[in-house]
């Protein structure tokens, strides 16, 4: 069999202004799955599951300092402006360096079942969202790395540097992006 195209899982420059321009009413649950998105893409397209497992410990001055699930590459991202505004306004408010940042997962109890179900959620959320702003591909937590890394591309980002941004172990995966 031939290798086939990638499906397109990233929306453009508009669609992402559109995105992150849109009021939502608060505590909706789909102001935090918008804001999930908007996190992973300004933590260079961080994943789900990293952001559901982000400790405080891992926040180190200005910056993101983690081990990815997948690759469990070491992944070092700036805290910029809108991060911190999304840590500041969804981030649970404790000094105790092992706790998770977000509320996703809530105790050490199915930590997996609770992640699970979070990422169910923050989806159905994301394409409510999509339906409303009439966003092709429809978003889901997944796109907000491919939109990351085909924004970086096109503004002109090395593939190395989008590669180790996304914590990919071979550039070759990057290229599907």
């Amino acid at each position: 069999t031939k290798p086939c195209k990638t499906i397109k899982r990233a929306i453009n420059k508009d669609d992402m202004k559109k995105l992150s321009s849109l009021i939502l009413p608060v505590h909706s649950g789909m102001d935090i799955a918008r804001d999930m998105y908007l996190f992973s893409f300004y933590a260079q397209g961080m994943a789900f599951v990293d952001i559901a497992y982000l400790k405080w410990k891992n926040i180190s001055g200005n910056r993101i300092i983690y081990r990815r699930h997948k690759s469990k590459q070491l992944i070092q991202i700036v805290i910029t402006p809108q991060i911190k505004s999304i840590i500041d306004e969804h981030g649970n408010n404790t000094n105790n360096a092992e706790e998770y940042v977000f509320s996703v997962i809530k105790n050490n109890a199915n930590e997996y079942t609770q992640y699970r179900t979070a990422l169910g959620r923050t989806n159905r959320h994301l394409k409510i969202i999509s339906a409303k702003l009439k966003i092709d591909p429809p978003l889901t937590t997944y796109t907000a790395r491919h939109t990351w890394a085909t924004l970086a591309r096109e503004y002109g980002a090395p593939v190395s540097a989008i590669s180790a941004g996304l914590g990919h172990t071979k550039e070759e995966m990057t290229l599907v992006y």
